[in-house]
């Protein structure tokens, strides 16, 4: 047993200095890549965005990066919004987006359908929205297109996830109910008659009102998505992307993804793509749109940390790593690259439970050695427990490695959420057009959010909430001592990246404050919204 604990006090060392000291020294710049496309100027830069819901990905994200690649968001004001478990107004929201189209005149539309219909991801999952306002939907796209036929409309649907909605009132089911629709998927794939009396036995323990919801759910989803295909073959839509919600290798959503799959081809639909995730999805049509800017296709190089890692079905995930890499990148219009000719290299890692922290070394100096020749590094930075412990970024900073000249980093919740974000952040960076400040204000955002904040400042406060018998995801009377000590937090972690310069056009320029402010934009610790302005 001492021999187990004192294998790690060099490591759990290491890891407070990272956390507790600021270390004075600055670290020079590594060369970077200075060949740039020049984009086009007949192509979109004013996008309007009707997103997913409120929170920071879905809404912050998007803006941020536009701005990065040169481009503007048109964004709805917060009171249009929805706010937790309160949906928005679809009606309200597509009379705001009717004015915005008639007197400022975007470039693009990106939008979320399920937002239009049901208010929030949330009310989707319990398809508050029913079939007329589904109809409704249509027929605003079909009427937005043929007012204003130049203005390409990219729109993203999710197909329900497996797992009951957090606020089901049948959430005493959530086990029984995920294994009746893994086994249901798993018989139509392998027709094993083995299979079939444990889901018989299971699908006896299920209320018959249930059962009824779930099949509902999938049914309404599979014919309003089949609509929405129509529109893409019709051109009246420019892309559709459907999402595949918090998924696994079988169950019911697997099937409505093949027959929408099916559908599609049918009706010669080539401007709709599946894909794995949804918070992320607007990030990827803007990705794409920002693609479309450039001269050139960017090409992409992808490294893994270790030979397992392409192969590993992370949690949430139907497939593996290398399918979603693969997958994220083609969505946003990025190329596999050539020999020699990469624009940037995507370096996945991804820890496995109960891996010593020490393997991390090894794809830390990797990284510090491309660094250092100059390449464009785009880090996903993910550990299958969603510890802290083992992921890369620490042993960056213990190493005095160059973060700051990271072209981009992720490591938020799924595989997918990391991989949509930071492809789109790669190609916004590689456009050229940010400023220092902004690029380093992004880039710090994502380590206080994605590593900071994700895998050891939210746990903290989801302990002391614990101890005052207060549900995380139920904030009420600590919420605002909560968003104190998420603040407190945050500023003492902001400080560490003060050790570093960020290499501006022909000088190195010396960034030596960074004011981070945080807050829970929700009533829970699931996420956080977090500023980082760079002076």
């Amino acid at each position: 047993m001492k021999r187990h604990v004192f294998r790690w006090l060099p490591f759990i060392a290491a890891l407070l200095a990272l956390l507790l000291v600021m270390p004075a020294k600055g670290i020079a710049p590594s060369p970077q890549p200075t060949t740039v496309p020049t984009p086009s100027s007949t192509l979109p830069a004013r996008i309007l965005l009707l997103p997913l819901d409120s929170r920071p990905p879905c809404t912050d994200f998007v803006v941020e990066l536009a701005q990065l690649a040169g481009m503007q968001v048109i964004l709805p004001p917060p009171e249009l919004l929805d706010h937790y478990r309160r949906p928005a107004s679809p009606e309200k929201l597509a009379a705001w987006a009717a004015t915005v189209l008639k007197e400022e005149k975007p470039d693009a539309v990106i939008l979320s359908t399920d937002m239009l219909v049901h208010g929030s991801l949330l009310a989707s999952r319990q398809r508050i929205g029913k079939k007329e306002q589904e109809q409704q939907l249509l027929n605003w796209l079909t009427q937005w297109h043929k007012e204003y036929p130049a203005v390409p409309l990219y729109a993203f649907s999710i197909i329900p996830r497996l797992l009951l909605a957090d606020n089901s009132p049948y959430q005493i089911y959530q086990y029984h109910l995920k294994k009746y629709s893994i086994w249901a998927d798993e018989i139509g794939w392998f027709d094993n008659p083995d299979d079939v009396q444990p889901l018989l036995a299971m699908e006896k323990r299920l209320p018959e009102e249930l059962k009824t919801e779930y099949a509902a759910l999938y049914e309404q989803n599979l014919a309003f998505n089949r609509s929405l295909i129509d529109l893409a073959a019709s051109g009246t839509l420019q892309m559709l992307i459907l999402g595949q919600d918090d998924g696994f290798p079988f169950g019911l959503p697997n099937q409505e993804k093949e027959q929408l799959a099916q559908y599609a081809a049918q009706k010669k639909a080539h401007s709709v793509e599946i894909t794995r995730g949804t918070d992320e999805v607007a990030l990827s049509l803007l990705g794409k749109i920002i693609s479309q800017q450039r001269t050139h296709a960017a090409q992409a190089e992808i490294r893994y940390s270790r030979p397992d890692v392409p192969g590993m079905l992370m949690p949430y995930m139907p497939h593996s790593i290398a399918s979603n890499a693969k997958e994220k990148l083609a969505l946003s219009g990025v190329l596999p690259a050539t020999e020699g000719n990469a624009d940037f290299i995507l370096y996945i890692h991804a820890g496995r439970k109960g891996d010593s922290p020490w393997q991390q070394l090894a794809p830390a100096r990797e990284i510090a050695s491309l660094l250092q020749e100059g390449k464009a590094v785009a880090l996903v930075d993910l550990s299958e427990d969603f510890s802290s412990l083992n992921t890369i970024y620490p042993w960056l900073v213990l190493l005095d490695v160059p973060v700051n000249q990271l072209t981009a980093y992720a490591g938020w919740n799924t595989t997918s959420n990391s991989l949509g974000t930071i492809v789109t952040h790669a190609l916004a960076v590689l456009q050229g057009h940010a400023s220092t400040t902004k690029k380093a204000s992004f880039l710090g955002e994502r380590f206080l959010d994605d590593w900071y904040y994700q895998k050891t400042i939210q746990s903290r406060l989801n302990r002391w909430l614990l101890d005052k018998r207060q549900d995380p995801y139920s904030l009420k009377q600590n919420y605002a001592e909560a968003n104190f000590r998420l603040q407190r937090h945050l500023q003492s972690s902001a400080v560490h990246l003060e050790r570093y310069d960020f290499p501006a056009t022909s000088a190195t320029l010396p960034l030596r404050r960074y004011d981070a402010t945080a807050k829970t934009p929700w009533e829970r610790t699931f996420e956080a919204s977090i500023e980082l302005k760079v002076q």
